[in-house]
Order: structure tokens, then C-alpha cells, then sequence
């Protein structure tokens, strides 16, 4: 029996997915986006993981 490997937030399978760890708990992208990501005080857009500055 395979233990599971899921998104804390959104219990999605993160096996062969990225993810971001948080305080020990792994998060999808998207909802590591939803959750934690700051917004763009100017255009009002997230500012996502990979965001660059341009």
C-alpha cells in the first residue's frame, strides 16, 4: 500500500507535480498561488511563484 501524496489544500495528487512546501505541508501551484501570493497594488493582477519583474 502506496501512502498518498496530496495538496493540502485542495487533496489533488502531487505525484509528478510541482509543489511548494509550506511550514511542512505541500501545496499545489495553483493553490499555493491562491493562498499565499501577493497582489500587484498597480494593475491588481497576482503576483504568481514565477513571476518576473519587467
Amino acid at each position: 500500500m502506496s501512502d498518498r501524496f496530496d495538496c493540502k489544500n485542495c487533496h489533488e495528487s502531487l505525484y509528478g507535480r510541482k509543489y511548494i512546501q509550506v511550514e511542512d505541508n505541500p501545496h499545489c501551484i495553483p493553490c499555493y498561488d491562491h493562498l499565499y501570493a501577493n497582489t500587484c497594488q498597480e494593475c491588481k493582477e497576482i503576483i504568481t511563484h514565477n513571476s518576473k519583474v519587467s
